[in-house]
């Protein structure tokens, strides 16, 4: 081989070289990355309580809404009650004995769903909010294995 030709070809493995070593992956990479990779965790596991939490908030606001219609067809059923008993005359009574009677049997439906919704155990989540909390724990200790022969430089 002619002294060109291998001039040439150490010249191409130098540049190789130099390459590769550009792209290497350094310790200080993996550092960052695993910093990176705990924060997600820590943002995804608060993510996840503050989703449980606010669940719990809305299933005692959608009761209490729905508490709020029920008493307020009530109120208007009672009224119509109220109105209907105060009719005189025994046309009229007969008339309105099976309308008065519907809207009791409406009046008392009402009541029992208050009742149910009133008693209702509330929504209760901690359990998920604990098991959130040790499944970000497994996650944090899995980063820790994975980058536990790492040296920090």
């Amino acid at each position: 081989m002619n002294r060109g030709a291998i001039l040439y070809i150490t010249l191409i493995c130098g540049i190789a070289t130099f390459a590769s070593c550009k792209s290497m992956v350094t310790a200080s990479d993996v550092i960052k990355q695993k910093n990176k990779s705990q924060k997600a965790v820590a943002k995804a596991q608060q993510e996840l309580v503050e989703l449980a939490q606010m669940k719990e908030k809305y299933s005692e606001d959608a009761a209490k809404a729905e508490i709020k219609s029920l008493k307020s067809q009530q109120k208007t059923i009672k009224k119509d009650i109220k109105k209907l008993g105060g009719l005189k005359g025994s046309t009229t009574v007969e008339a309105t004995s099976g309308v008065l009677s519907q809207l009791k049997d409406k009046n008392e439906k009402i009541s029992t769903q208050i009742d149910e919704l009133e008693n209702q155990p509330k929504e209760n989540w901690q359990s998920s909010i604990e098991a959130i909390k040790r499944d970000s724990q497994v996650l944090q200790s899995q980063i820790d294995a994975i980058t536990k022969n790492v040296s920090k430089k």
